[in-house]
């Protein structure tokens, strides 16, 4: 999953995110070592880096955002020093 995590293809990117919100709600002690992939992933939406395709009113990939940001509110659950380097 993690090599799908990081695909050249977007849509194989978002797709295994739906996998890693459940198992990051499930278990996030053990996926702390995704948060810089997931902060890199986010940085390059942001930066407009995926095709427009996946923009939405000029928003872009709103639905991959919300699902790296749901990892990442699990993750940084209870963990100061998580949350002080996802910020």
């Amino acid at each position: 999953m993690k090599r799908a995590l990081c695909d050249k293809d977007p849509q194989v990117m978002a797709v295994s995110l739906n996998h890693y919100v459940e198992v990051c709600k499930t278990n996030p002690s053990e996926h702390k070592d995704l948060i810089q992939s997931f902060l890199i992933i986010l940085q390059q939406v942001i930066d407009h880096r995926l095709p427009r395709d996946y923009d939405y009113h000029r928003m872009p990939a709103p639905w991959i955002q919300t699902r790296i940001l749901e990892c990442m509110g699990y993750l940084g659950r209870d963990d100061e020093e998580i949350s002080k380097k996802m910020y």
